[in-house]
């Protein structure tokens, strides 16, 4: 990725606000106050921590402190607070910065934001092809890609499935993505295209518009270049290569045995906010505790996986003296000594620290909090600033070596990137140019097999391609050797690449619009295409005909996995699509994706429900639901005998809007829903028949025949002239909760009697009424209905 500056660098430069009086930085009124309690040595470096709440008189900050609690440095963010504050292997600093908050899971999209080492900001990234990055993880590889997280929604009918389920439910998908050093996307993996969405468990939450599915927490490469993607319920291995997921630790899916752990517990221990991989080849874990297996603390674990024969054995936990119940956000990080410093996230304004060192016994050798309990910090980390050598070392005074700790900047490569170790060589020289073999102790490097090591060299600081040397390595000395020409006063980089994963180039799949789907002919469409493994272009053809011989669009370049197109005519069009894929050796082409087609028509809209004779109750909830091959929004109008009652919503065209009749709506039969699209007026349908509005005492107007008031079992209606009143005599047999509510024929309620119990026999109201000669009056109570026309009791 190269380091440039980008659109949003202005404003968030402004944000930054220190100053520094006689070597200390002084911080404003509204900065946290750190409290922090040593106990014993810790590792090196300082702590990267931010204000990651909603806290009044707290402001948003990202914050390096010292062991002491003291700001080394710091930066304030304007709007909104930052997940994910630390350094990455090439010692930038990095956060996530909010766009927006989501409604159905925890965390947000955001905009990944690149610092320098003194905090100004460098660059920022998003995710491409349409998709937006998600805040709770981001790494950036020693080779100069980035792994991104994210959410996508996909329209599923829950009605059926779930309880309460909308039949427009919006469910939640994760996607991972990789761009490579030039910001292209070359590995794209969605969760539904490898779960059966027909056959998910979707759970006692999916009741909801919006449906959280899939909450991703952790992203990491594994040593073998394969994906690790954790969730507080499981950790999917993911094959950079095709796409399937290789293995499941954890969860319902689980397929590892346990060793030293009982697998109940094993299998809770290996979930929660942070799984990543260890120098030493085992993996740290962060519990947030309370999932599976009931355990209220948070916790840390490590456990050895052997991958072969999906067996996990348990090495080493950290639980504290008192629970800490930090039930979201959090992390575990292995420093340089030994030591782990815990990042204990979020406890709903319990108190407990923002994070906690510890040693290999689980000693705790430092504890920091921060005053205010309800001031969070999503994760916290340990990291040296200052890029420093690691080891000086002069080879006969010719040429001096420096050797970094940390992963090039900007490194860039001919064809297919390779992956590198976070460590390079500066090797300048001294009083004479250079020419001729060098030698490198394989130890210093920690190369887990220097076998497929390649050197690569470039001039320092120019930004320019890696370039790989003729290595060789001796096994029995451990030493690399290549040849090296170094110019007066040059500076050459050395770097340590191996192999990525081979690339295959494998068919894609057409998902959008689905097969035989209908298009507005006004409406852009959108073509999209799930691939699978790594890609660096598509070939997309459209055609008229199934076998492509008419063919209406064809390009080999397309680089997105989405193409817009807007279709000339009314018609039927097909399309298909193949991926093309940069090996070590040549271009590899697939075979074409199975062909899907689309039906450009008129727009059409169609009003399913409701659509005659449903009887909806006050202070219920129902779905007016539709059909229809727009993408406008659509106004959906209540009318009452033709006669306009409410504009009920300007709602997405998504097929259902939840309407919760109101109680103030009165009973009546002759209710229907029009609906109409809010840009081609023309587009519109309406209930084919009325629907009836009901009382919560069942009254349904539409359901009451006449009947003879002097013989109706239940009621008995008398006229009291002189006074303008009717008498309303009934019986019940039971005890009922009565209430008399009159209405006329148009539905409206006309007298509304006081709600009473009462116990087995006859009873009496005398109520005032307006008498207009012929009127059908409808008595509506508990008990029964009554339709009485007037002309019966003058």
């Amino acid at each position: 990725m190269l380091i440039k500056v980008c659109k949003y660098c202005i404003a968030l430069t402004l944000s930054l606000n220190q100053m520094v009086i006689s070597g200390q930085v002084v911080v404003p009124t509204d900065f946290p106050n750190i409290i922090v309690e040593q106990n014993g040595e810790v590792a090196s470096g300082y702590l990267f921590l931010s204000v990651s709440a909603d806290e009044e008189g707290v402001g948003y900050y990202l914050m390096v402190v010292d062991n002491e609690g003291n700001p080394v440095m710091y930066r304030k963010l304007a709007d909104d607070y930052a997940y994910d504050f630390k350094m990455q292997p090439n010692g930038m600093l990095s956060y996530a910065q909010f766009i927006s908050h989501h409604s159905y899971t925890g965390g947000g999209n955001c905009y990944h934001v690149l610092l320098d080492q003194e905090m100004n900001v460098m660059d920022s990234i998003q995710m491409k092809n349409g998709y937006i990055a998600e805040a709770h993880d981001f790494q950036l590889l020693p080779n100069g890609h980035v792994l991104m997280i994210g959410y996508y929604m996909t329209q599923v009918d829950l009605s059926e499935r779930v309880d309460g389920g909308y039949p427009d439910a919006k469910v939640s998908g994760g996607i991972i993505q990789e761009l490579d050093d030039d910001g292209k996307v070359i590995f794209q993996w969605r969760s539904w295209d490898h779960f059966d969405i027909e056959a998910y468990n979707f759970g006692g939450r999916a009741n909801q518009q919006e449906v959280s599915a899939f909450h991703l927490n952790t992203i990491n490469l594994d040593v073998d270049g394969n994906i690790l993607l954790a969730t507080p319920s499981w950790v999917k291995k993911i094959s950079r290569q095709t796409g399937e997921i290789l293995w499941t630790l954890g969860g319902k899916e689980n397929a590892y045995s346990f060793v030293g752990v009982d697998s109940l517990a094993g299998a809770d221990q290996v979930t929660g906010h942070a799984f990543h991989h260890l120098e030493n080849g085992n993996y740290l874990v962060y519990n947030n505790g309370g999932r599976m297996y009931e355990q209220s603390t948070s916790s840390v674990h490590e456990f050895r996986l052997d991958q072969a024969n999906m067996i996990a054995e348990h090495v080493w936990s950290y639980y504290p003296e008192s629970d800490i119940p930090a039930w979201h956000r959090g992390n575990a990080q292995r420093l340089s000594n030994g030591n782990t410093l815990i990042g204990w996230g979020g406890a709903s304004g319990a108190p407990i620290p923002i994070c906690t060192e510890v040693d290999s016994t689980g000693m705790v050798v430092q504890e920091v909090s921060i005053s205010n309990n309800r001031v969070e910090s999503y994760r916290a980390f340990r990291f040296s600033l200052g890029i420093k050598p690691f080891a000086i070392d002069s080879v006969l005074n010719r040429v001096t070596t420096a050797y970094y700790h940390l992963a090039p900047l900007n490194p860039r490569f001919v064809g297919k990137d390779p992956l590198i170790l976070p460590a390079y060589l500066m090797v300048c020289a001294n009083n004479e140019a250079f020419k001729g073999a060098f030698f490198i102790d394989a130890s210093q490097f920690q190369i887990p097999d220097p076998s497929i090591v390649t050197i690569y060299s470039r001039e320092a600081g120019a930004n320019d391609f890696f370039q790989p040397l003729t290595t060789d390595f001796e096994p029995a000395e451990g030493v690399f050797s290549a040849e090296l020409s170094i110019n007066l006063s040059d500076s050459i980089e050395l770097i340590f690449g191996y192999p990525d994963i081979e690339s295959l180039a494998i068919t894609p799949t057409c998902r959008n619009p689905e097969n035989l789907s209908k298009i507005h002919r006004e409406v852009p469409i959108k073509l999209e295409w799930s691939p699978e493994g790594f890609f660096t272009r598509f070939a997309l053809q459209i055609a008229a005909d199934s076998i492509f011989e008419s063919l209406l669009f064809e390009s080999d370049s397309i680089m997105s996995t989405v193409f817009e197109y807007l279709p000339p005519a009314n018609m039927t069009y097909y399309w298909r699509v193949r991926t093309y894929s940069d090996g070590y050796h040549d271009q590899l082409e697939s075979s074409w994706s199975d062909p899907c087609s689309f039906t450009v028509t008129n727009g059409y809209l169609k009003l399913l429900l409701p659509n005659g004779n449903e009887k909806w109750l006050q202070d219920e909830s129902y779905f007016i639901q539709w059909e229809d091959n727009t993408e406008e929004d659509l106004t959906i109008e209540l009318y009452y005998n033709h006669q306009l009652v409410d504009r009920l919503a300007v709602t997405e065209s998504d097929g259902a809007w939840k309407w919760r009749v109101p109680e103030s709506l009165e009973p009546g039969c002759l209710y229907e829903i029009k609906i109409y699209s809010s840009e081609h007026l023309e587009l519109k349908d309406e209930s084919s028949g009325y629907f009836s509005i009901v009382d919560s005492m069942g009254f349904d107007l539409c359901n009451v025949s006449i009947a003879d008031h002097e013989t109706d079992p239940m009621f008995f209606v008398s006229s009291i002239p002189e006074l303008d009143q009717i008498r309303v005599t009934f019986f019940t047999e039971r005890t009922e909760k009565v209430q008399i509510k009159i209405f006329n024929i148009f539905g409206q309620c006309i007298y509304t009697g006081e709600r009473k119990i009462c116990n087995p026999g006859t009873y009496s109201e005398d109520i005032p009424i307006e008498r207009v000669p012929n009127q059908l009056l409808i008595i509506s109570t508990s008990i029964g209905d009554l339709a009485v026309n007037l002309k019966y009791i003058q």
